[in-house]
């Protein structure tokens, strides 16, 4: 384990692990979706400390299509729906700015894949689910439409209980625990709703755990080969 803005940094364990006899490492950033402001610069970090020990890499860029993972993160989903009458269910993403996009960056391209594979899998009406984008900051635009708009608007016409999942977070964070589930939901009752429940990222669930586990040994016994 490792992380980009803490400890242990990408530098440490991967020299760590090369001191402890590693000799091929397998890149897995835990962002479903490929974004350049999060997994490019993790590779990068990686792909120079690699470079520098001499330590082959590979790198998995991304997994938000995988059928293995869909099928974990809608069981999930459908687990909720099913436990109350939801009027509709929300898959927000952490937004980013509508510039990266049209810079060439491809996460809204694998926002909108993962969101087509869900729909195809749950046993819930097209009509009932919405794409959307949360975390904004700053005053340049962001991916649209707002998930705070989106609510807002969604209980003036009426909707009383939503489903949110948020598949951009793998663990529970600030976003899903107090932006989600504490502010979100309290601008929901504001305007008119009633109920507004965040279904759990997938945090220490065993099946993602083996999920992780088997895409990066698969991946490595392919490239060894």
């Amino acid at each position: 384990m490792a992380m980009t803005y803490g400890d242990p940094s990408i530098n440490t364990t991967i020299q760590e692990m090369k001191n402890n006899g590693c000799d091929h490492l397998v890149l897995l950033p835990l962002y479903p979706q490929y974004a350049n402001c999060t997994v490019k610069t993790i590779i990068a970090t990686a792909k120079q400390t690699c470079s520098n020990l001499d330590l082959p890499l590979t790198i998995i860029k991304h997994f938000c299509t995988n059928n293995e993972y869909l099928e974990i993160l809608v069981k999930d989903i459908q687990h909720y729906w099913d436990l109350d009458k939801y009027d509709h269910l929300y898959i927000s993403y952490h937004g980013i700015p509508q510039s990266a996009i049209k810079k060439g960056d491809i996460y809204l391209k694998d926002c909108t894949a993962q969101t087509q594979a869900m729909c195809q899998m749950l046993n819930i009406p097209s009509e009932k689910i919405t794409m959307v984008f949360q975390s904004k900051c700053g005053l340049m635009p962001w991916l649209k439409p707002y998930l705070n708009k989106t609510l807002i608007q969604a209980a003036k016409d009426g909707i009383k209980k939503v489903l949110i999942v948020t598949p951009s977070f793998v663990t529970d964070c600030s976003e899903t625990i107090a932006e989600d589930a504490i502010d979100n939901k309290n601008l929901f009752i504001k305007y008119g709703g009633e109920n507004l429940t965040v279904v759990p990222p997938m945090n220490d669930s065993p099946a993602f755990a083996k999920f992780l586990a088997t895409l990066a040994t698969n991946v490595n016994k392919t490239k060894k080969g």
